[in-house]
């Protein structure tokens, strides 16, 4: 940072005090080839030639007869060059900010030892902040926040305290002012490296990953062109509040994201910085002191909230875009798995067709001649191929579930109940149970599919309902649970019922709980029943207790469908 700090409100003596920039170097090992060796002196050369300007626009920030800088660009492009590019160029900084200062008019020993001050911060920020993993695209919360108080708060302390004690040593500075310029010196190389330290980060960032930001160019330059006006307007006029210009912040760290969160900030900052020190806006009233604090609190208040707002959108543009990346992931793994499950349930069922028809024709042909024990145990093969055979219809059923397009149209439900209980009119009337189907209200979903989940919750209840005496079955609905639902439909018996603790295993592929197991069935009707609930966005859920029978639920989402 530089020195041009001194009292408040006293013009001071010539003594200029610069600060080191930096700028774009290539990184590698120094080889011993001459081409490589000029290559690697390209970015200490840049470096060089380039603190000069950024130092002399710091010094058009100085208020007048005074060294006194509200904001100290340089340490802003020096703390980001050292992020990006490697802390082994301070060498560069460090004989720039003494060339700048020196060619300023200020003694050499003064020169060197503010020089050694402003490396020394440079150095500090760079290291403090690649040790907290920040991030140089500034695209967390976290980053900006850290960022500031490192780069912006902690390391200025090196500058301020190593060049204002030089101040002091060579009479630039009396005792007594010793803490104003101590803060100045601090307060304008925080700002130098949230402001300028940000913009050059951002322009970094867009510029090595190759990605614009979204909104066309025409409106970067319009609120390039309106900021700029605006800013001006303001800062030219004293009644004018400075808060209007925070929308367009908003506009920019929305729309923009860090880059145009950054480039917004470097041109208000400028602007009402430039305009203050000569006299203009409302931060121009009065002597310097009471001129300097709330300027200074301005640009850090408007250049946190571009940026922790430009933060904020990128972290949630990029959950987003992974939400979606893992989402795709899954459908596309989903489909794989559901196209394994259907070949090799097919495949399985040539051979198990065999061990079944063989099993058979040898319990026909060969039954007398076999042995109590033979028998019993080819017929254990018989059922076990039989059992194999409905567990393999019922994955081929689920995964063609998976594969199936959903034809959503306008249904009533009490009409699909009814179809389905006339596909079960043979359990029926082996023990006809009380079967009541109430009116309900109309949704939107794919018949036959709606067909399917009330032909497997009843046939669930005809089931679970055959040691009743009287079997009662009520289907129906109640009112939607919130608003923007749908109506709830059910499907209640007066069966067996179930533990609550194990009403989510239900709906589990092949999930039987111990107290059903000597009811018929491989546990794969209410697995299939969630499967189509899920692919309309609804939900479905059961009720029960042990010898109170249970409650089917489930809803119908809005139209859609889920993979």
């Amino acid at each position: 940072m530089q020195a041009r700090l001194a009292p408040p409100d006293t013009p001071t003596q010539d003594a200029a005090v610069p600060r080191a920039i930096t700028l774009p170097s290539p990184v590698g090992r120094v080889r011993s080839q001459p081409g490589h060796r000029l290559r690697e002196l390209r970015a200490p050369l840049l470096i060089a030639c380039t603190y000069y300007p950024a130092a002399r626009l710091g010094m058009l920030f100085q208020f007048p007869h005074t060294e006194v800088a509200p904001v100290w660009p340089a340490s802003g492009l020096a703390v980001a060059s050292l992020l990006v590019l490697g802390r082994r160029h301070w060498p560069a900084l460090a004989i720039a900010a003494f060339l700048a200062d020196l060619t300023n008019g200020t003694e050499p020993a003064l020169s060197a030892a503010m020089a050694a001050g402003s490396t020394g911060e440079y150095l500090v920020a760079a290291t403090l902040l690649r040790r907290a993993d920040v991030r140089p695209d500034l695209a967390r919360i976290r980053d900006v926040i850290v960022f500031t108080g490192l780069g912006g708060l902690v390391a200025p302390t090196v500058a301020a305290s190593v060049g204002t004690y030089s101040l002091w040593l060579s009479d630039v500075a009396m005792t007594k002012d010793f803490p104003t310029v101590w803060a100045s010196w601090w307060l304008a190389d925080g700002i130098g490296v949230l402001v300028f330290g940000a913009g050059c980060l951002a322009i970094w960032s867009a510029w090595s990953s190759g990605r614009r930001p979204a909104p066309g160019r025409i409106e970067g330059i319009g609120l390039a062109i309106l900021t700029v006006v605006t800013a001006g307007l303001v800062f030219l006029s004293p009644t004018v509040s400075p808060s209007v210009l925070f929308p367009l912040a908003i506009w920019a760290g929305v729309r923009f994201e860090q880059l145009g969160a950054a480039g917004v900030t470097v041109a208000v900052a400028s602007v009402a910085t430039y305009a203050t020190v000569h006299g203009s806006g409302r931060f121009s009233i009065g002597t310097m002191s009471p001129r300097l604090l709330p300027l200074q609190l301005y640009t850090v208040s408007y250049s946190l909230t571009a940026l922790v707002l430009a933060a904020a959108i990128t972290s949630r543009r990029s959950s987003d875009q992974r939400l979606r990346a893992r989402t795709l992931e899954l459908e596309a793994k989903n489909q794989e798995l559901e196209a394994f499950t259907y070949t090799v349930s097919h495949d399985l069922r040539a051979p198990l067709r065999a061990i079944h028809a063989f099993s058979t024709m040898v319990t026909e042909e060969e039954g007398t001649r076999l042995s109590v024990a033979g028998a019993r145990r080819l017929g254990t093969v018989t059922r076990n191929a039989e059992h194999m055979s409905r567990l393999i219809d019922s994955l081929l059923g689920l995964s063609h579930l998976g594969r199936q397009r959903l034809v959503r149209q306008t249904v009533d439900p009490a009409r699909a109940a009814r179809a389905a209980a006339g596909r079960l009119h043979l359990d029926l009337e082996l023990r006809p149970p009380q079967l009541a189907i109430a009116a309900m209200p109309q949704c939107s979903a794919d018949p036959v599919l709606l067909e399917q989940v009330y032909e497997n919750l009843i046939g669930n209840a005809v089931k679970f309902t055959r040691d009743r005496e009287v079997a009662r079955i009520e289907v129906g609905s109640t009112a939607p649970r919130g608003d923007g639902e749908g109506p709830v439909y059910h499907v209640r018996d007066n069966g067996a019922g179930f533990d609550p603790r194990y009403a989510q295993r239900l709906f589990a592929l092949f999930e039987r709980l111990p107290q059903h197991a000597d009811l018929p069935g491989i546990g794969a009707g209410l697995a299939i029943v969630a499967r189509i609930v899920d692919r309309h966005g609804g939900t479905v859920w059961a009720e029960g207790c042990p010898g109170e029978g249970a409650m089917f639920r489930f809803t119908v989402g809005p139209p859609g469908e889920r993979p």
